[in-house]
Parts: C-alpha cells; structure tokens; sequence
C-alpha cells in the first residue's frame, strides 16, 4: 500500500472512531479519569475530516478490505497493553480512585471546617466486648492508631492500662515498673505530642481520702513510665494545645486552692501565679480545654459558674458568664462552630449548660431530649469537631450531635448485635454522668461502662452512617 495512501487512511480512521474533541464527556478528560484510564487520555491526532476523503475512504475500505481488518488487529493489540478502555471498569474504579475518607477525617487536635465534616445520620450497635478484669473506665484517648483505656480500679494501686485496635480485642499494657504506681490512682489520660500523660493522686490510705496529692506521670510508648509532677493538690484535667500542656488542681473540697500548671513537653512542670484579679481567692478550677487558637478553662467563682479563656495558657481572661442555676462550670466540649459547656447545681444535679461561640462569653442554652431522661443524660463527648449528646436507659438510647453545641440533630439508631447486648444501664448502676465514657471517632463512637451486673467494664462500638 503507498506510503501516504496509508497515512491519510489512518487519519480518516482516527476521525472516524473520535470525531469530535468537544463531544466527549467531561469525565473522559478529567485528572480522576486520567489516573484510572492510565494512557487512554494520549489519542491520534485529530484532523477535520473531509468529505471528499470520506467517499474515498468508504471505496477504499472495500477495496482494502483485508489490510484494514489487519491494521484494526494491530490498532486493538495496541489498545489493550498501552491505552485502557475509556471507559473504566469497577474494579479499575475501586482501586486506581483515591478515597476521599482521609479529607474528611476530623481531627482532635484542629477541628476540621464545617464543609468537610462528614455529616451522620445515623448510627448502629455494631459490637460489644468485655475488659477482662476491668473494673471501672475512667479515661480512653485514641493515640498511635490504637484506643488506650485507663482502668481505674477498685483500690489504690489496682488500676491498669489497657489497649485496642478494633475496640473488640483488648489486651492489658504491661507497665514495666508498676511500683511507679503503687500508691497511686490514675483518673486520666492525654495523648500529647510528646506521648501519653497520665495524671492523678497519690494516696497514702487505700480509698484517696486523706491527705491527697496531685501527681503527674509521662510515658513515651505506655510501657515505661516515669512521675515528673507532684502537685500538691488534685489535678482535674489535662490539655495538650498550641503552646505546650496546662494542668488544673483544685484541693478536694471548696476552699478555693487552685492552681494552673503549664510544661512545653510533658517532662517538667511549672506552676504559675495566678492574677488575683481574675482568680480572687474561692475559685475552684474545673476543666481546661485546648482549641487552635488557644485554651478555655471552667469552674466557679464565689458559688457561681465561672470561666476563663487564655491565648498561650499562661495569662489568663475572666470570660462572661450569664447565671444560670448552676453553681459551677465543670466541662467543655468543642465543636467546629462553637463550645458547649455542662455544669452541676447546688444539689450536684447537672445545670443549664451553657453555650459560647468562641469562649470568651457564655450564655444558658438548652439541650436535646425528653425532660425524664434530665438535661445531658448520661454524658456529652466530643471529638473537637462533633459534639454528641446521649441518653436513655434500659438498653433504649438516643444520641444526638451537633458542630456548635446550639443545634442539635437527633442521630437513628439500629442494631447489629441482639438486643441483650446493649448496655443495662439504669438510674442504680449509672448515677453519675462520669460512669459512661464515651470517645468519638470519625466513622463512629466507643462507649465505656457498666457491663450489667457484674463488677467488670464493657466496650460498645456504634458505627455511624
């Protein structure tokens, strides 16, 4: 065949097979199609087709009748080891498409934006598991790709640590000199850039009623760990922010002896002198909590609810409270449109909670759910991102969740696991919000309690939809 006869008849065939550049769909084109399609988006050239050329090609195509079906033979040879099909197939799909999971994924630590926080709609009882030998949830804190339990236990010194990567399996840590914590109660946990902060009291009876000091403990993997603080008094919380830890103590009792400690790492430990402009002699820390921007501390000043917002955590501003009825502001919880803060009143009834967009004024708010189940249920948790509000009893919950801690929307619930799985828990074996514990994950929640009538503590994993 002549060279250029040969030439022009695969141009006319190129133009044939793709005659338009501007009729293909968007997504043929596009960098997802791109990346799954491989090579396909690298075509023949495209010239405009003539229609002389194209009475010639329809002569041509009969005369040449075995060439064209060899050069076809060789045109789909080519296709199949260099160009994919531009249409991909699912499994194509499935494996070349990058998930957009990891985008919307919020983080503890800086909140994600509201145009990228996956809505839920629901969620589902998925599974439930035995601590063996837990007694008693106090803190759980997700560090490392695995979830870290803090047992309290029974009596001084009988506490552990426990670790999973499912929420199902769960396997004691190992501490490699459990002396560290003889004499000790550890009442939580924080995952610090620097590794894990367990914080507590050091008790010299068994039950941490006498005479208790704070204490501060530091470990880089959860196997050794080391005290690097004796505070003096009861340390409440822990928050890992912008600029380093700061811990809040407060004297068991109400006598107003308070402190603030600060430490850029974790391994040692400042105490600061707090302005008695804005810490006058009877406040009583509660709570502190990191945000992007800075930290935001709860508690009560002369018998009413107090805060104080802080851009480093060493100064520290009184923020404005409006009174409610309750006597003390004892958490915060962030979402990534606002706070949300619960209380307790004279009677230790939990308050009016308290609503605040940025942390440096408060003002009553209500919360979701029927008045039987009381203002906050068994607890509200959040993840920096979502708050999520629960209540309920006898196996029958209800969850709620909310960006600002103003809006509330209550999430459906379903069950994989039989009904007899669900937690029992009633107004006799949870009396206090701090029993259940809860931590909130991007695709679900954990839950932590009571495990019916025995002594130990169960895990619940609920997967959100």
């Amino acid at each position: 065949m002549d060279e250029r006869l040969e030439r022009d008849l695969r141009s006319g065939l190129a133009a044939l097979l793709d005659p338009i550049e501007g009729s293909h769909p968007r997504w043929a084109t596009s960098p997802a199609a791109r990346r799954v399609q491989g090579t396909a988006a690298r075509r023949w050239p495209r010239p405009a087709l003539d229609r002389r050329w194209a009475a010639a090609l329809a002569a041509l195509l009969v005369v040449c009748l075995v060439a064209v079906a060899a050069f076809f033979g060789w045109r789909h040879q080519q296709a199949a080891t260099t160009n994919p099909t531009p249409t991909p197939s699912p499994t194509a799909q499935a494996t070349s498409v990058p998930s957009p999971a990891p985008e919307q994924t919020p983080t503890p630590a800086s909140p994600s934006p509201m145009a990228t926080l996956r809505a839920w709609t629901s969620l589902d009882w998925s599974a439930s598991a035995q601590l063996p030998e837990a007694y008693y949830v106090s803190g759980v804190v997700a560090w490392k790709g695995r979830l870290i339990v803090e047992d309290h236990g029974p009596d001084v010194g009988g506490f552990r640590f426990w670790s999973s990567g499912d929420g199902r399996d769960w396997k004691a840590l190992p501490i490699n000199d459990p002396t560290i914590f003889k004499a000790a109660r550890v009442d939580g946990l924080v995952a610090a850039s620097s590794g894990l902060v367990a914080y507590g009291e050091e008790c010299p009876d068994p039950f941490c009623m006498f005479d208790v000091l704070g204490a501060i403990w530091i470990s880089h993997d959860g196997l050794a760990w080391e005290k690097v603080a004796s505070t003096g008094v009861e340390v409440k919380r822990i928050a890992d922010g912008p600029n380093g830890l700061v811990a809040v103590t407060n004297r068991q009792g109400t006598d107003g002896s308070s402190e603030i400690w600060t430490s850029k790492t974790g391994a040692t430990w400042q105490q600061l002198s707090l302005d008695p402009a804005q810490f006058p002699v009877a406040s009583i820390l509660g709570d502190v909590r990191a945000t992007p921007s800075g930290y935001l501390m709860s508690g009560a000043m002369g018998g009413t609810a107090a805060a104080w917002w802080s851009k480093d955590g060493r100064s520290w501003q009184r923020a404005d409270v409006v009174e409610s009825d309750g006597v003390a502001m004892t958490a915060i919880h962030a979402g990534s449109d606002g706070f949300l803060a619960t209380g307790e009143t004279s009677s230790g009834a939990s308050s009016t909670p308290w609503w605040s967009s940025d942390g440096h004024a408060w003002q009553p708010v209500s919360m979701p759910g029927p008045s039987s189940y009381g203002s906050l249920g068994y607890g509200v948790f959040d993840d920096g991102s979502r708050i999520i509000a629960i209540g309920g009893a006898n196996r029958s919950y209800r969850f709620w969740t909310s960006t600002d801690g103003k809006s509330w929307r209550e999430l459906q619930v379903s069950r994989t696991i039989p009904a007899t799985a669900l937690p029992d828990w009633t107004v006799r074996t949870v009396g206090r919000l701090d029993e259940v514990v809860a931590v909130v994950l991007p695709d679900g929640l954990v839950l932590f309690g009571p495990s019916g009538s025995s002594s130990t503590a169960g895990a619940w994993l609920l997967t959100a939809h």
